[in-house]
């Protein structure tokens, strides 16, 4: 299994957040404004979403390669603590412990495979940190629909007095 690049990884979420929020500011016109100026807020507000979509889309794509090494990192701390034990048992390194509890050797074997254990906390904290980063891309792009949703009636209830005035 190749190393994840921790780092890269949070590089990508950082941009993520920041171009989200650099696309959320959306100039909404008044209630008297014309529906030229609707219209217009309306297609911004399309090209934001689609932007946020591909966001998510990123994120979602990476949160599932980072899930499933996370549950490899997870299998591989398992496998160290049973080969360590297994070590450990054949060595005859378990025979004087008569007054080790159950707890010190397991302690003993968990220092033994700390580096594995730190690989696998890495890639947990990592997964929870795409998580929150999705979950924030989408807020965002939920809010962004509301808005349009809302111009998106404007327009309508425009076209529906036109309708009227006939």
């Amino acid at each position: 299994m190749a190393k994840t690049d921790v780092r890269a990884i949070r590089e990508y979420m950082d941009e993520w957040v920041r171009r989200s929020i650099e696309l959320r500011p959306l100039v909404v016109p008044g209630p008297t404004a014309p529906p030229q100026d609707v219209q217009a807020a309306l297609i911004q507000a399309r090209g934001r979403l689609d932007v946020l979509e591909e966001l998510i889309s990123q994120a979602i794509s990476l949160r599932g390669s980072t899930r499933r090494a996370e549950a490899a990192c997870k299998d591989k701390v398992s496998d160290a603590w049973d080969a360590e034990y297994e070590r450990r048992k054949h060595a005859g390194t378990f025979r004087n412990d008569d007054y080790k509890s159950g707890r010190e050797k397991e302690a003993e074997i968990n220092l033994a495979i700390r580096e594995v254990r730190l690989e696998y906390r890495e890639m947990r904290d990592l997964l929870e940190s795409l998580n929150e980063v999705t979950d924030r891309l989408w807020l965002k792009f939920n809010g962004m629909r509301a808005v349009r949703e809302e111009l998106l009636q404007r327009m309508r209830s425009w076209v529906r007095e036109s309708d009227t005035d006939r």
